[in-house]
């Protein structure tokens, strides 16, 4: 089984991906067996499994709670079929672990 997580710099670029693709329009490489490909439920196994880089960088256990629940209620937005809150919440969640983006004018 191929990970695609490996570090916060691939879990915030998982995360990117799904925001874009999630639920159904991730793109097929074809050098990966089947079951290696792109899905919601390989992305969000993989953004699970990135949770313990997370935990290496926030230490605080109630944060982390509320990080992993918020994980979980975008996978199920995606499976109800509320894209937009899915995406919603897993761009929150990348503001709770990364920060908020500062822009410049």
């Amino acid at each position: 089984m191929l990970r695609l997580v490996n570090d916060l710099k691939e879990l915030r670029q998982l995360l990117h991906v799904t925001v874009m693709c999630a639920p159904d329009k991730f793109p097929v490489r074809d050098f990966l067996q089947p079951e290696d490909q792109l899905t919601l439920d390989t992305a969000f196994r993989d953004l699970n499994y990135g949770m313990q880089f997370v935990a290496k960088r926030i230490k605080d256990s109630g944060k982390l709670s509320q990080i992993q629940t918020m994980l979980d209620a975008a996978l199920l937005f995606y499976r109800q079929g509320e894209t937009m809150k899915g995406a919603h919440l897993l761009q929150d969640l990348e503001d709770m672990i990364f920060g908020k983006p500062s822009y410049r004018p």
